[in-house]
């Protein structure tokens, strides 16, 4: 796999989120950027969206595809340290047994729905 962003030290300006969750007895936490894709499981189906589109009780994936994590808390984050973006051949990996995305959303919410 490659990177496209790796830098430990760099203070990141723009927002992320701070998405909170709850396995069963296991809780974990993710930051990730407002429009990196993390995985949601609807219907028994695997889906992908914006981190920003996610809301408290959604069910992500976690744990090789095979439980759910039930969303706890999402909370802004001004500022972080330290930006990492790694491409994957599948474009899913793994942060803190949470599945997320190498790839990241390019249009706005409204942009998904023709009128």
């Amino acid at each position: 796999y490659a990177f496209g962003h790796y830098d430990p030290t760099i203070l990141v300006s723009e927002e992320y989120l701070e998405i909170s969750i709850n396995e069963g007895n296991k809780k974990s936490s993710l930051q990730i950027s407002n429009n990196h894709m993390v995985f949601i499981r609807q219907k028994n189906n695997r889906v992908a969206v914006p981190a920003s589109d996610l809301q408290i009780g959604d069910q992500l994936l976690v744990n090789n595809n095979n439980t759910n994590g039930i969303v706890t808390d999402i909370r802004q984050v001004k500022s972080a340290r330290g930006a990492y973006a790694p491409f994957t051949p599948s474009g899913k990996l793994y942060v803190n047994d949470i599945m997320v995305s190498s790839y990241v959303a390019i249009l706005n919410n409204d942009d998904y729905y023709l009128p």
